[in-house]
């Protein structure tokens, strides 16, 4: 009987994984796929510098800064190539998370927080996300690293 157990499950566990398989991942490309199959893409700031696949009519969430980095509300997005993006959520910030109010991300002035914005990739080519800050925290500079944000978008159909 710990036979047939075991067959059973090892034989479901590989229906499980071949089913699992066959979804499609943010940035992979699927040509069955329909725009609604694919998840949206989640950008960090720690993505600054690197490309992402994007396919026409998927959708990019772009997040920059956290509750417990100075200076994180105080990110400009740049006007996006409307040639192959669309706004989908205007860049919104938000201040620091109810976790976080309790120390010294409360204190007015600092920044803490995320500025978000969400797009749609609507036509196939590669284009930049920018965004800019000057400002690291009340009257604090931001070093040239930094500074700045970029992620390269390459969507294809």
């Amino acid at each position: 009987m710990n036979l047939r157990v075991s067959t059973a499950a090892a034989i479901a566990i590989a229906l499980l994984a071949t089913a699992c398989g066959s979804q499609v991942s943010p940035g992979v490309s699927n040509s069955s796929a329909s725009p609604s199959q694919w998840a949206m893409i989640q950008i960090h700031s720690t993505d600054n510098g690197h490309t992402v696949e994007a396919h026409v009519g998927q959708q990019i969430h772009i997040e920059l800064g956290s509750a417990t980095e100075a200076g994180s509300t105080y990110w400009q997005f740049d006007p996006v190539d409307a040639a192959t993006l669309q706004v989908v959520s205007e860049p919104s910030a938000s201040g620091a998370t109810p976790e976080a109010s309790a120390s010294i991300a409360s204190i007015p002035g600092l920044g803490f927080g995320v500025v978000t914005m969400t797009v749609e990739a609507t036509a196939a080519g590669i284009t930049r996300v920018t965004a800019q800050r000057t400002t690291c925290g009340e009257a604090m500079l931001c070093p040239p690293e930094r500074a700045k944000f970029a992620v390269e978008i390459d969507v294809v159909n």
